[in-house]
């Protein structure tokens, strides 16, 4: 049986004085609230060496020292993606010792250190980063007032089998931002997106299509007062949003079985976020813009000071989505981040919590069909002091980037 805590060392001299004073064993187990074996030990230990520290322990000694327990974390930190199994496979051959992997799991723990999920980032070359740099100087001072007339763009893909959020690697929690602890990921072709919108006013809807999209039917659709989408008419808003035509588009590839959303957001309020089963074009994409980014912008931002941000997805580069940002460039101007900046854009947080909010479901879906109907009710969910504290953050967002990239 394990020994029990040990006394506290303030109270081993009472014991002692007590007993020098001629009081039993029995009453001072009682005044302290000991057993009477414990007083019995701490007295005839006492009476034997003349001390009352705590002996030092006599039980086995870990089969790692202070030398392996080193030369263990060197290699964690070396080999952050290694599995336990692999490590401890490793610390077999090298300390020549037999060893389990609860053993060198708990050495792990020692070390301070403990299986984390890896962060997903973008992989960026050394021309990346200066751009990125270069464009977070370029926006340094500016101030939140102006970051609200900024309507952020971006798209997200969502699985049927949400999975694991991404595979675990080895650190200590201050090294989350270490670039060795990230799970680097990459652009690949999406099976279903949604496209949405957002400002202060309140959110938007969801809506999915089959077929091809048009402006014919993008725009009866997309309406606000759709009666198709219940979880729109109940969601609190601005009145100026029902004036506001939707603001989404998507589409499907072979082989998907998931969903990616592609929506927009301001400080004043989130847009719908819509859902097409086509291939986003450039035409497409402008006919999307032509007729529903453009009202949306007159509405929240009437005297032309609005800015509409965008990524640099193909369609969105095109020569003629160019000229029709240019040719309405009295209304609204565009703010274009540098490639694979997601620290930059704040929408990316919300796809983190539309994502957390879909997972916190009891029931998992288990289709694409079920995966709409919890994205639709998700996104309606989202509270207005999420994305105005994104938008808020983005001073700061600026001022961390250029002091760690700063040459």
């Amino acid at each position: 049986m394990g020994r029990g805590s040990p006394i506290p060392p303030m109270l081993r001299p009472k014991i002692v004085e007590q007993y020098q004073k001629g009081v039993s064993q029995r009453k001072i187990a009682k005044s302290l609230k000991f057993s009477s074996s414990t007083v019995h030990n701490i007295i005839q230990r006492f009476r034997e060496s003349g001390t009352i520290s705590v002996r030092k322990g006599q039980g086995r000694k870990t089969i790692l020292d202070a030398r392996d327990l080193r030369a263990l974390r060197r290699h964690c930190i070396t080999y952050r993606n290694a599995t336990v199994m692999e490590i401890t496979t490793w610390a077999q051959e090298y300390f020549q010792k037999t060893l389990s992997v609860n053993t060198i799991h708990r050495a792990i723990r020692r070390r301070r250190l403990k299986l984390y999920r890896s962060k997903k980032k973008p992989y960026l070359n050394m021309i990346q980063k200066r751009r990125c740099f270069l464009w977070a100087k370029a926006h340094l001072k500016w101030t939140v007032a102006k970051w609200k007339t900024v309507l952020w763009s971006d798209q997200s893909k969502f699985e049927v089998p949400f999975g694991k959020l991404g595979r675990h690697v080895i650190r200590t929690k201050e090294d989350k931002d270490n670039p060795s602890c990230y799970q680097r990921s990459v652009q690949k072709p999406a099976s279903l997106m949604v496209w949405g919108c957002m400002s202060v006013c309140g959110m938007g809807s969801l809506h999915i299509w089959k077929g091809t999209i048009n402006a014919e039917r993008v725009y009866p659709a997309l309406m606000p007062n759709d009666a198709r989408d219940d979880a729109w008419a109940q969601a609190p808003r601005d009145p100026r949003i029902d004036r506001i035509r939707g603001c989404t588009m998507g589409r499907r590839r072979a082989g998907g079985g998931s969903v990616l959303l592609w929506k927009m957001f301001c400080w004043e309020t989130l847009g719908p976020a819509v859902h097409v089963d086509v291939t986003v074009t450039r035409s497409t994409y402008l006919s999307i813009v032509a007729d529903h980014v453009h009202s949306f912008m007159e509405t929240l931002f009437p005297d032309g000071c609005g800015l509409f941000q965008q990524d640099n997805a193909p369609c969105h580069k095109a020569e003629m989505v160019q000229e029709w940002f240019d040719d309405h460039n009295n209304q609204f101007e565009m703010l274009t981040p540098p490639p694979n900046s997601p620290d930059l854009n704040p929408i990316q947080h919300l796809w983190d919590v539309l994502d957390k909010q879909v997972r916190s479901m009891k029931v998992p879906p288990r289709n694409l069909q079920d995966l709409k109907d919890l994205l639709l009710t998700s996104w309606c969910q989202i509270p207005q002091h999420t994305f105005r504290d994104l938008v808020e953050s983005m001073p700061r967002r600026f001022v961390s980037l250029f002091l760690d990239e700063s040459p």
